[in-house]
């Protein structure tokens, strides 16, 4: 219902229920840019909190965990040692958790329709393979899962849900997904120090609410069968 351009006029609105995914997604230019993106989202929050809000559903991210290790929703969270984008983001959840009801959701990697960012959209559309690190792993999540999940999140009264899939490195994903051989490849710039400040590895507390076992809402071959079914359907679009 709501974007930058008419934010404001979410004052004096009544809602039982709020899903706030307004926040900028071009991860380069805020961890540039951190202080600017910090006042971006305490103007968001300010406005947001304008209205009389029952229940929010927060969008968050990953990147508020740092590199290293694989952490669940029990993890104590601190913005040392995350990137600006990360902890702004961290930033943000506590301000909305500390004011009203609030679910939140951290979101891995995302492949689906419209979607034009990413690794699984770079393979997918031949568009600067050769920038991909074979070696980089990432979560990658079905978007069209979205909803279902966060409904069972709210439905369970989790406080937070971590969106959390097996990593796959990119050399698998290509090979395995799109049939490309990467490995052994080497992007022609440096790796931005900012690119794993963050985990990989991202678990979750919950899975067993959402029929999965261990620390995944579902196993690598789902997820990789997931990732093919898409490949598919991309490629019969572009023909």
């Amino acid at each position: 219902m709501y974007n930058s351009k008419n934010i404001s006029e979410i004052e004096g609105k009544q809602y039982d229920l709020v899903v706030s995914a307004g926040n900028r997604a071009d991860s380069f230019r805020i961890n540039n840019n951190g202080d600017a993106d910090r006042s971006e989202i305490d103007h968001l929050v300010d406005t947001v909190l304008t209205a009389e809000i029952g229940e929010l559903v927060l969008i968050s991210t990953v990147c508020v965990y740092p590199a290293g290790g694989a952490p669940d929703e029990n993890a104590t969270l601190s913005e040392r040692g995350l990137t600006p984008y990360g902890a702004n983001r961290l930033h943000q959840e506590r301000r909305f958790t500390t004011s009203v009801p609030t679910t939140v959701v951290r979101l891995p990697q995302l492949y689906g329709a419209n979607l034009k960012k990413g690794v699984v959209y770079d393979l997918a559309n031949d568009y600067r393979v050769e920038h991909i690190r074979p070696a980089g792993e990432f979560q990658h999540y079905d978007v069209r899962r979205l909803w279902g999940d966060i409904e069972i999140a709210r439905a369970e009264g989790l406080k937070s849900l971590n969106v959390a899939t097996p990593p796959i490195s990119n050399e698998t994903l290509a090979r395995e997904v799109f049939g490309r051989d990467i490995s052994g490849q080497v992007p022609p710039e440096p790796e931005s120090p900012f690119a794993q400040m963050y985990t990989r590895n991202m678990t979750t507390a919950h899975a067993a609410l959402f029929g999965a076992s261990e620390a995944y809402l579902n196993t690598m071959e789902d997820e990789l069968e997931g990732l093919r079914t898409f490949a598919r359907a991309s490629a019969e679009e572009r023909n």
